[in-house]
């Protein structure tokens, strides 16, 4: 879960008459989404005021098996060229063809840090790799096992 923005007030020592929030909840599974939204639909305000629930978007849930052949393939590229075999869930593009039983999965093509953040960066020395790491990816498949 994230809240990605808080607001309301007019001043430090005065009641807001209007407040608001955006939260932010993500996961490769429904039930937790599920759980997130029944707990947003409890949600209730002093009496006098009242708790408004705007839905913005929706992301679909989704997660390629660990056994796929996409997945074996991009593992066996990371390991030929030195980079690190690390899996990690995140909430991608990917998710909407994982929705759809579509096979997918966000490859990294650089090294950086501070994601989303104003402190974001990217390691231009580290493009190379990674474009490289795409290529041998997309012979793989396109090509088969070699």
């Amino acid at each position: 879960m994230n809240v990605g923005h808080i607001e309301g007030g007019h001043a430090v020592n005065a009641l807001a008459t209007h407040a608001g929030a955006v939260l932010e909840g993500r996961s490769v599974r429904e039930e937790p989404l599920a759980q997130f939204d029944a707990h947003l639909a409890a949600l209730r305000a002093s009496p006098g005021l009242d708790v408004v629930r705007t839905p913005l978007d929706r992301r679909p849930c989704g997660r390629l098996d660990p056994d796929h052949p996409l997945l074996a393939a991009v593992r066996l590229e990371r390991t030929a060229l030195g980079l690190d075999d690390r899996l990690a869930d995140g909430s991608t593009d990917a998710n909407a063809a994982l929705a759809r039983g579509i096979p997918a999965l966000a490859l990294g093509c650089a090294r950086g840090a501070d994601m989303h953040s104003r402190s974001e960066r990217v390691e231009i020395s580290s493009i190379a790799l990674g474009v490289a790491q795409l290529d041998c990816v997309l012979r793989r498949l396109l090509e088969g096992d070699r």
